[in-house]
């Protein structure tokens, strides 16, 4: 079962986790997913094959996921009754796979230069340097997991701070829509905004010179 993020139910990490016994997956038993995954949980901890019999029969009788932690929480207890299955002998080793239980999308840019506008299209100046922040459940995986984005053709490194990860929109000779998308991280991420690049009132500030060189 993939790693946690925003909304996750209070029963998905123990269980993820294999921790039969914890409080909040226990407390969750009332509900049929949750209560077949602690029930195969013990039984994979201990073998008992009541537990195993329990324990399918519960899976059995859940309804269909309504959440993609419901989703992957129940592929990942069908596994396990598989191998069960397989291999009735053999006590399980549970690992928490690579990926997330679910999709990273990135759903909206804003920049503190935009004030009020949110959304998958934010104006910014051709000059280039506005800082624009990523939205959607990106915002709940380890920063450095995310490194970079696409700004048309052009690769913009992501940075963290102010509470969120952001980059600094590039100058563009052209006006008008340029997508966004995340090109560089750990994780599938998808989603698309723009950037639309608007000519400001008044001229690009000059690029720093470098100091000349004394002489030897």
């Amino acid at each position: 079962m993939g790693p946690v993020g925003e909304g996750t139910p209070l029963w998905y990490d123990p269980l993820k986790d294999g921790n039969c016994g914890d409080e909040q997956l226990l407390a969750s038993r009332v509900q049929p997913i949750p209560r077949a995954g602690a029930i195969l949980c013990e039984a994979a901890m201990t073998n008992d094959p009541e537990l195993w019999r329990q324990g399918e029969e519960a899976l059995a009788a859940a309804p269909a996921p309504g959440s993609c932690w419901e989703e992957e929480t129940v592929s990942g207890l069908q596994r396990l009754v598989e191998f069960h299955r397989r291999e009735p002998e053999a006590v399980p080793d549970l690992q928490v796979p690579a990926g997330t239980a679910c999709p990273l999308v990135l759903d909206g840019l804003v920049s503190p230069l935009a004030p009020g506008v949110e959304g998958l299209e934010i104006p910014v100046s051709t000059c280039g340097g506005a800082p624009v922040f990523l939205q959607g459940n990106i915002e709940w995986v380890p920063p450095e997991g995310i490194r970079a984005v696409s700004v048309g053709t052009t690769s913009v490194p992501v940075q963290e701070g102010n509470g969120g990860l952001f980059f600094r929109a590039p100058p563009s000779d052209v006006v008008g829509h340029v997508p966004v998308s995340v090109s560089d991280a750990d994780w599938s991420v998808g989603g698309q905004g723009y950037l639309v690049y608007e000519v400001p009132a008044t001229a690009c500030p000059a690029p720093p010179t470098a100091a000349p060189t004394p002489a030897s």
